[in-house]
């Protein structure tokens, strides 16, 4: 049986988070994990908003208290954010740095994009036209899986 430690100021966090209901915040946004160009990465397909932004946060905290602090966010699929979806990606990012992580946010929509710079936070994210860009300008950050270990499995277990 493997044993995996967790990241204390993560694990901290979510055990204060409440128990989330699956079912709407499912049908609002789905989060799905892949390994890309070595990095992890998480698309996010739907909107973020009120309802579903817990749901991030959860999911952040549960990734960083098993270690996975180094993350690209994959939006594509992400057809809209509100003011409270782009609080839970600032707490994401915080979380994340401050478990010795980063956050990369990557192929945005215009719409998006255009809410981060009318809401003067663009700058406070790493911003990338694609994954393989942010995984070449995050290398000496980031969390390489390579080789045997580099699936999908080694990254989130």
């Amino acid at each position: 049986m493997t044993t995996i430690a967790l990241n204390p100021p993560a694990e901290q966090l979510r055990q204060r988070m409440p128990v989330l209901p699956s079912k709407p915040l499912a049908n609002r946004l789905d989060m799905r994990l892949s390994v890309q160009h070595g990095v992890l990465t998480a698309h996010l397909v739907g909107d973020l908003d009120g309802e579903s932004a817990p749901l991030i946060v959860r999911r952040m905290a549960d990734l960083a208290a098993r270690g996975r602090v180094k993350l690209v966010l994959e939006l594509r699929q992400l057809f809209s954010v509100d003011v409270e979806g782009l609080a839970a990606l600032r707490d994401a990012a915080a979380l994340l740095n401050e478990c010795g992580g980063w956050l990369a946010l990557v192929a945005l929509r215009p719409r998006v994009r255009q809410f981060l710079e009318r809401t003067g936070t663009a700058d406070q994210f790493s911003v990338y036209k694609s994954v393989e860009e942010a995984a070449r300008a995050e290398t000496g950050k980031a969390a390489v899986f390579a080789g045997p270990a580099g699936t999908l499995a080694a990254a989130v277990e």
